[in-house]
């Protein structure tokens, strides 16, 4: 998570990654919109890290607003400081449409995606990783009225989850045909870390002398540059615990959303087959 020790300005709410800056060199302000796929906490984190030590590089440093769980509405939007120059967020709605006309000012979208598949299994196996825990939400409820059945458990997770991926895909469709927006997968930052963050500043207009040390500065982010025994929030899936492709063969035989998932990973461009 972002703390306050980095001297990041952070408003803990519930939802959203937004970044108003100044381009970074005093251009002209502008709202970089870093929107984090449905529950994606893996990607939010992510992002608060790399805007963490990137921030840094702006003269005054970028001010950063957290906004966790919830849609952000006009009013919040409207409600955010003026000197806010990044938000953060899990959640977005048509958010190409109405940014600008609520805040009054150019912006710049990111919309990160992930494989709707794997977000299911990593879902259900984070929860099955918390029980025990005194940690409680809507996502716990769904696994827990199924221990002892991963069949039914992964099955509810598909079925609960199934608005919030919907969302995914109608976002990255507006995402593509708005100039001031781009789509990056999630998994492009595991596969090559420094190519994805050399998009998504070339996408911002970061000069070309300083892409390099935005680069280096957004490597330490890179969980593959991490210290042997790093433990991070995505452990759930790598710790060897659980069998994600065991739940992802579960999901595609019998759920009802099989076909619909399938279909969504396509449009999201993940063209590997089933």
């Amino acid at each position: 998570t972002v703390s306050n020790d980095t001297n990041i300005n952070i408003n803990m709410l519930n939802g959203q990654f937004v970044v108003r800056s100044l381009l970074f060199w005093n251009l002209h302000r502008v709202v970089t919109v870093t929107y984090c796929c449905p529950n994606t906490q893996t990607g939010s984190f992510l992002s608060a890290d790399i805007w963490r030590d990137v921030h840094r590089l702006v003269t005054p440093p970028l001010n950063i607003y957290v906004e966790s769980y919830h849609t952000m509405s006009d009013a919040k939007w409207r409600s955010i400081d003026s000197n806010v120059d990044v938000v953060i967020t899990f959640h977005a709605t048509a958010i190409n449409k109405s940014i600008e006309k609520v805040l009054g000012r150019p912006y710049k979208f990111i919309h990160f995606v992930r494989d709707p598949l794997k977000q299911v299994v990593s879902a259900y196996i984070y929860e099955l990783q918390r029980m025990g825990t005194a940690v409680h939400d809507n996502f716990f409820s769904v696994v827990k009225r199924h221990l002892g059945n991963e069949t039914a458990g992964v099955l509810a997770m598909a079925e609960y989850m199934q608005d919030e991926l919907e969302a995914m895909a109608t976002q990255f469709e507006l995402t593509t045909t708005d100039s001031n927006s781009i789509n990056i997968k999630l998994e492009d930052f595991s596969t090559n870390f420094d190519a994805a963050t050399r998009r998504m500043f070339t996408f911002l207009g970061v000069p070309v002398k300083l892409l390099d040390n935005f680069i280096s500065v957004a490597s330490k982010s890179d969980l593959h540059r991490k210290p042997p025994g790093w433990v991070t929030d995505s452990n759930h899936v790598t710790s060897g615990k659980f069998d994600p492709k065991l739940y992802e063969n579960i999901i595609l035989k019998y759920s009802r959303f099989a076909n619909r998932i399938i279909a969504m990973r396509h449009l999201l461009g993940y063209t590997d087959s089933w």
